[in-house]
């Protein structure tokens, strides 16, 4: 992707400019170059000027990955929560960097009430005394992308007001223009970084913080949540009203109750917290194994105990999906792991990840047997699930194996609700609570009555193929008798030496066109007899010669401006 491609506004070519000043400040200034980020950008003297002023950037015995917090963070909301995003990819990037990440906070100020306000009432076209009894000026929470405002319906009803910011559309989508035209060049020009799928990873931030600018999109979800629990008493979902949302403003219902974050204020008894626990899994393991759609950000604060006992789920902005053939492919390497088949977990594993054409299988099957091994038969309470999950998806990374982003959050989700059961109590057996699920998404699977219901699909499919398959093989092998069979052949780092031979052969052609003109002015005043008389008086020598003074004179500056790039070029 060139820079070309991306919308060329003074905008973006502004903040092309001051990432790669602040790459600089912290110690990325190498990158500019490895990346030929200034060839791409307009007003190059400028972003070298800039560059220069900088110096060397940060010191370099700050490790890289704090480093590259601190870049992130200085880049501002859009690249915070790119890094957030890294976060939760431990199957991508080391642990050093996922632990630095974690750290990134939107550090942003709320914006004014006034601005909230005019957002409301536009988004909804009346007057705020139109749609509320009450509304609180004090943001109760502010982020990169808005904030949150207690209210009161006309009816009374208490809700809070989620607000976009002004402006963060377009701030946004200007960076991620950027961030993939960024992710787009380490692919072509870092080796190094290939492996952890740049444009992958910035492609799938793109969708999500696209998703994220809409709050319709977050409603939806949140609907989605309460259909699928509305048979269930144990669970409450804040209801959306759905008349007072819009792309830049939700209104959901308030949900009052104790945070699971505030562990003291919970139920000290002992029966009361095991309850809690048994309930709490039960809510998450009918999202992974029934729903499919489950909560990806299920830390204590986002978990309420209400007052009549049940439990309430809230902030829907991160959402996952797990499919129902990823649930059956789950359900199916926990059945290895209890018959202790580790092949079939390794090749189950491998068919749900992009796994590296290079990867060696055979050490990677015998690899994942050692660590499920040195876990196989340790009771459930007694093994650290976080430990086991981090040293899985080390073993993945180590082998290129890139796992589906919805199954890394399925797994961070089911560590995060393990850790909050156990603290409530200690013996909470997650492996009791998924068991039934589990049993149901196998006798789902092998089901008479739904491989009935699938199978005219499947039929379908199958005699498709089949029934253009002489007609392919017919058009493959005419192609082969007239010679109209083409293979192409695509090399990675053919396009940038075809640039590079493109730019060496306009240089070739101005040289060219420089000679002519030095030798076409010589031959006007040789021809015109110039050479060694005073300045001419009559009109037509007068004009030639001009036209060779002229000429001579373009050329020494075109020359001079030749010679100076191809110097600069040189020490690239």
């Amino acid at each position: 992707m060139s820079f070309l491609s991306i919308p060329r506004t003074y905008g973006n070519i502004r903040r092309a400019t001051q990432i790669a000043v602040i790459l600089t400040r912290h110690g990325f200034g190498h990158l500019i170059g490895q990346l030929r980020i200034s060839d791409s950008i307009p007003g190059l003297s400028k972003l070298r000027l800039a560059i220069k002023r900088e110096g060397a950037g940060a010191p370099l015995e700050v490790p890289t990955p704090k480093r590259l917090a601190q870049l992130f963070e200085e880049l501002g909301p859009t690249f915070i929560k790119l890094g957030q995003l890294l976060a939760t990819r431990p199957d991508l990037i080391p642990p050093a960097y996922v632990e630095e990440l974690t750290r990134l906070q939107d550090k942003v100020e709320p914006f004014a009430p006034e601005l909230a306000i005019a957002k409301i009432e536009k988004a909804f076209h009346g007057q705020l005394d139109d749609f509320f009894s009450n509304f609180e000026d004090t943001p109760v929470a502010s982020g990169s992308i808005g904030q949150v405002h207690r209210a009161k319906l006309k009816d009374g009803s208490p809700v809070v007001v989620k607000v976009k910011r002004p402006n963060s559309d377009s701030r946004i989508r200007e960076d991620l223009d950027i961030i993939l035209w960024l992710a787009d060049r380490m692919e072509k020009h870092l080796p190094e970084i290939r492996p952890m799928r740049p444009k992958n990873i910035c492609e799938e931030f793109s969708r999500c913080i696209r998703r994220e600018l809409d709050f319709v999109s977050e409603a939806s979800y949140t609907a989605k949540f309460a259909d699928n629990f509305k048979d269930d008493d144990s669970i409450v979902i804040p209801r959306v009203h759905w008349d007072l949302v819009s792309h830049d403003v939700m209104v959901v219902e308030e949900i009052t109750g104790t945070p699971f974050s505030n562990f003291g204020a919970l139920p000290s008894l002992p029966a009361e917290r095991k309850r809690l626990a048994d309930s709490l899994g039960t809510i998450f393991m009918h999202q992974f194994f029934i729903s499919g759609l489950f909560h990806a950000d299920p830390h204590p604060g986002n978990i309420f105990l209400l007052a009549d006992g049940r439990i309430a789920l809230l902030d829907f902005g991160q959402v996952g999906h797990v499919s129902l053939e990823l649930r059956q492919q789950l359900a199916m390497s926990l059945m290895a792991i209890s018959s202790g088949d580790f092949d079939t977990v390794a090749d189950i594993y491998a068919e749900i990840g992009d796994i590296d054409e290079i990867a060696d299988m055979r050490r990677f099957r015998s690899e994942m047997a050692d660590l499920i091994d040195r876990y196989y038969g340790v009771p459930i309470e007694k093994m650290d699930l976080a430990q086991l999950f981090e040293e899985l998806i080390s073993l993945t990374r180590n082998h290129g194996l890139m796992l589906p982003r919805n199954l890394v959050l399925l797994g961070k989700s089911i560590v995060t609700v393990v850790s909050v059961a156990q603290q409530l109590d200690p013996g909470f057996r997650i492996d009791k609570v998924a068991q039934p699920f589990i049993k149901r998404i196998f006798r789902k699977h092998f089901d008479p009555r739904d491989m009935i219901k699938n199978s005219p699909f499947s039929i379908y499919h199958f005699l498709s193929d089949l029934k253009r398959l002489p007609r392919d093989m017919k058009e493959i092998l005419k192609k082969v008798r007239t010679g109209r069979l083409r293979v192409i052949f695509h090399h990675e780092a053919l396009e940038d030496l075809a640039a590079r031979i493109d730019h060496s052969s306009s240089r070739l052609s101005l040289a060219m066109v420089l000679a002519a003109i030095i030798v076409g002015s010589a031959l006007i005043l040789s021809g015109s007899g110039l050479g060694t008389s005073a300045l001419p008086l009559l009109g037509e020598t007068r004009l030639a010669y001009l036209l060779a003074i002229i000429g001579f004179g373009l050329a020494v500056i075109t020359g001079f401006v030749l010679i100076w790039s191809i110097i600069r070029s040189n020490k690239k």
